[in-house]
């Protein structure tokens, strides 16, 4: 290559190329906009650059004409000069001639980007906050190979893991069944998301406890990956297991006790409950009692009573809508068209949804 032609080098985006031996001395340049120039030509030209810069940026000049002279390739660098009182960021692409003691120099405008990679730096900043402080358990791990990528402070706390431990390589370690996670890898790979998959899983002391996993398939730090939030659930499991055996026993029970139990959505009004026993006394189906409206299953004259004691006992309960417990003698009707002498506890109390619930205890009364 002649040396003459040394500017093709020079690309669309080149703010500057200079040309220089392996002194550093400066032996010709081009530039896009004379005006952009840190100095005029006549300050530099046949100068050695680190003479003409300041010492720190002189440094760095001279560091690559001496790596470019050693190695025979290219080498970039960045540095910063104030031009027309602003701080401009460039960077340097340093390359040898071939056959010739030369190298040349392109310099390109590097602010832009700059600002664009310390805006960057400050997002991930900011998301890698975000993702150590969010209120639930993040654990990020290769999709390929299970390895733990990422682990937030939360995530820390469930599987007590100090700042100081390290982690185990393959998340399958965490599972008290492997299968669990080839299951959830296998759904992933098939729906790209998983919601609420619960397994059993090892704490970092081994200990066991119920997970809920939602993990999603995404990109972190250019490989596939999957990033699960964790939640214990354990205590909720215990309490649903409680619950289920609390309504188990007291099926039992309603099942098979004489008196009927049952509840009156007086707001809607409508029976939202009546116990299997209501065949036993008065010869209904549950289906055909839950159908009923309160006036059908009693007597007129009872009705008339037990209309009057609501609107007395709601008057009472709005003012002061605690709980409230009444007891009455009524006669109800039967599947027969007879009646029956019954003793109604009821308590009034308010729903979740704030309509107004009567609960009730219906015993027969003996003749």
């Amino acid at each position: 290559m002649k040396t003459e032609n040394w500017k093709l080098y020079a690309s669309v985006n080149t703010e500057f190329i200079f040309l220089m031996n392996e002194e550093g001395v400066i032996l010709d340049y081009s530039a896009k906009k004379e005006e952009n120039l840190y100095l005029p030509p006549d300050k530099f030209m046949n100068q050695k650059i680190s003479d003409v810069l300041s010492p720190d940026i002189g440094v760095k000049w001279t560091k690559g004409i001496e790596i470019v002279k050693t190695s025979n390739k290219e080498y970039s660098f960045t540095y910063t000069l104030v031009i027309q009182e602003k701080p401009i960021d460039f960077l340097c692409e340093m390359l040898p001639i071939p056959g010739k003691k030369l190298y040349f120099a392109k310099i390109y405008n590097y602010t832009e980007e700059v600002k664009m990679r310390k805006k960057l730096d400050e997002f991930e900043a900011t998301l890698d906050s975000l993702m150590q402080n969010i209120p639930f358990s993040l654990l990020i791990t290769s999709l390929h190979n299970g390895n733990v990528l990422f682990v937030n402070k939360n995530m820390r706390r469930i599987f007590n893991i100090k700042d100081t431990d390290q982690l185990p390589l393959d998340i399958s370690a965490f599972y008290v069944n492997e299968q669990d996670r080839d299951i959830l890898l296998e759904d992933l790979k098939k729906f790209g998301s998983v919601q609420n998959y619960q397994v059993k899983m090892y704490n970092w002391q081994k200990n066991i406890y119920t997970a809920s996993l939602s993990s999603s398939i995404i990109h972190y730090k250019g490989e596939a990956a999957v990033a699960t939030i964790i939640v214990d659930v354990t205590a909720r499991k215990k309490a649903e297991e409680s619950l289920r055996k609390s309504e188990q026993r007291y099926r039992l029970l309603a099942e098979n006790i004489t008196d009927v139990i049952w509840q009156f959505n007086l707001t809607k009004d409508k029976y939202e409950y009546v116990s299997p026993s209501i065949k036993e006394m008065r010869g209904l189906t549950v289906k055909e009692a839950m159908a009923e409206k309160l006036q059908d299953s009693l007597s007129r004259d009872s009705y008339i009573e037990v209309k009057k004691t609501i609107t007395e006992e709601l008057k009472t309960f709005m003012q002061n809508p605690t709980p409230r417990h009444y007891s009455r003698k009524v006669k109800q009707a039967t599947s027969t068209g007879d009646f029956i002498s019954v003793d109604i506890n009821t308590t009034v109390r308010l729903s979740d949804d704030g309509d107004i619930i009567l609960v009730g205890i219906t015993r027969l009364l003996s003749e």
